[in-house]
């Protein structure tokens, strides 16, 4: 019983080193079955191993994809082989500009995105431009669709000599003057894809007013020259 059990680990252990040795003979004259009967960094084709450059563009550099003979070639395969602001041709295999696809993210600020054509474009509206609130005429100074909001609000006032520079004495209710400081909002649709141009949130300025506006911070606008 005991040489038989022997015998048979015996026979085991051959046939393991018969098959080992049968996969080291492939690798050796490269001929293989799969994949595993071939070293590092090749690949077995037709039953031989094949020295392969890559297996798939994350393994090559920027510019460059993994073709068709597991090569990395100058170009691209798919968008994220290409550098922001590029897409790839696939037809060409060539990283190309495609202008701008999103307002908020492509274009500068105080600009809409035309995505039929992939250029920026300047809204033409007086965003933040200052003006001399009324209160019987908001739009005063402003343009069509626009009007004259007070974007900060100072003392009691007669006339503007009592106001800082800046501000002006406006009419903020009925028969009450303030010194105000004053800048042009358009109004706007929330529920429309680009309702403003970037840089501004179509939203409520006064949260008892239906009215939604293109908000930002004027102050900053003004001061770093992102207005007309």
């Amino acid at each position: 019983m005991k040489r038989t059990l022997i015998t048979i680990v015996l026979f085991f252990v051959l046939a393991l080193v018969t098959a080992c040795n049968g996969g080291n003979e492939n690798a050796k004259d490269g001929t293989c079955a799969n994949n595993a009967d071939c070293p590092d960094n090749f690949l077995c084709l037709e039953e031989q191993c094949i020295e392969i450059g890559c297996t798939e563009s994350s393994e090559c550099a920027l510019g460059y994809y993994c073709d068709a003979t597991y090569t990395c070639t100058t170009g691209c395969s798919e968008d994220i082989d290409c550098v922001a602001g590029e897409a790839c041709n696939t037809q060409t295999n060539t990283c190309e500009d495609y202008g701008c696809r999103d307002t908020e993210l492509d274009c500068e600020i105080g600009e809409y995105c035309d995505t039929t054509t992939g250029e920026c474009y300047a809204d033409s509206r007086a965003h933040c431009n200052s003006c001399s609130h009324s209160y019987t005429n908001p739009s005063a100074g402003c343009g069509q669709g626009m009007e004259c909001l007070y974007w900060d609000v100072g003392e009691f006032c007669n006339n503007d000599n009592q106001c800082d520079p800046g501000f002006t004495c406006s009419e903020v209710a009925f028969g009450t003057k303030y010194c105000t400081l004053d800048y042009c909002f358009a109004e706007c649709n929330p529920s429309d894809a680009e309702a403003c141009p970037r840089g501004y949130v179509c939203g409520q300025y006064f949260s008892d007013l239906p009215t939604t506006y293109c908000i930002s911070d004027c102050d900053y606008m003004n001061k770093n020259g992102f207005t007309q």
